[in-house]
């Protein structure tokens, strides 16, 4: 198979940079919101929107709104992705006692989460599902302090997921549970695509860069 240059595969991630093909981001911090529904079931309303930011040295702070508001929804798993060359399983992920969520179980390892129809995450985040628990419902917030690696910041969390499905590669990933009329049915959704989304992938196609590609190859943040 031909291998596909270095210099073709920067000269590609340069057009999408000014084309603005990913998620916006800011100095110091990354955004990432979620609600578009991948795994051919049920499309929530709303997003769930992620925040990472710089809060300290070697301090992310990730903050997470739910914002989806079909009744009787919950936010049960999200999935993220870190730093190839970092070892996750060093992370510390401490939850805020004064945020609005209940607690989340916490799972850390190298490509060990699928979610659904797409790639493998490092990092899933497991929030009660039990009718009897404190569910993950609309406009609650959860807050985490993530420490243990040297050097971590923000841009640490904005990788794409290693491919292994129909769909994606994502930034990140959620699960939603307690969909349509009778709550039983549930969705996973990914990042709102960005109105280059068909031509980022075109393009890449276009120049012979298939997702593998892109695994593990930080997205340059466009000013």
């Amino acid at each position: 198979m031909r291998q596909v240059s270095r210099v073709k595969i920067w000269a590609v991630v340069a057009v999408l940079i000014w084309l603005g093909a990913f998620p916006a981001t800011s100095s110091g911090s990354v955004t990432i919101t979620l609600g578009t529904e991948f795994s051919g079931s049920t499309q929530p309303t709303g997003t769930v929107d992620l925040i990472f930011a710089n809060s300290g040295t070697d301090t992310v702070t990730l903050t997470v709104n739910n914002l989806i508001t079909d009744t009787g929804s919950f936010l049960s798993n999200l999935y993220l992705n870190f730093e190839p060359e970092a070892s996750v399983g060093f992370l510390v992920f401490t939850q805020s006692g004064t945020d609005t969520a209940p607690t989340a179980g916490i799972n850390l390892g190298t490509n060990a989460y699928k979610a659904d129809g797409d790639g493998k995450y490092d990092i899933k985040l497991a929030f009660p599902t039990s009718a009897s628990d404190d569910r993950f419902t609309t406009g609650e917030s959860a807050i985490f302090t993530i420490t243990g690696v040297s050097g971590l910041t923000a841009d640490d969390f904005y990788y794409l997921s290693l491919p292994d499905g129909g769909h994606g590669p994502f930034l990140a990933a959620a699960h939603i549970q307690g969909l349509g009329v009778d709550n039983s049915l549930s969705g996973f959704i990914a990042p709102v695509p960005e109105p280059t989304s068909v031509a980022t992938w075109a393009l890449l196609a276009m120049c012979g860069v298939g997702p593998t590609c892109w695994r593990r190859r930080k997205l340059h943040r466009a000013s």
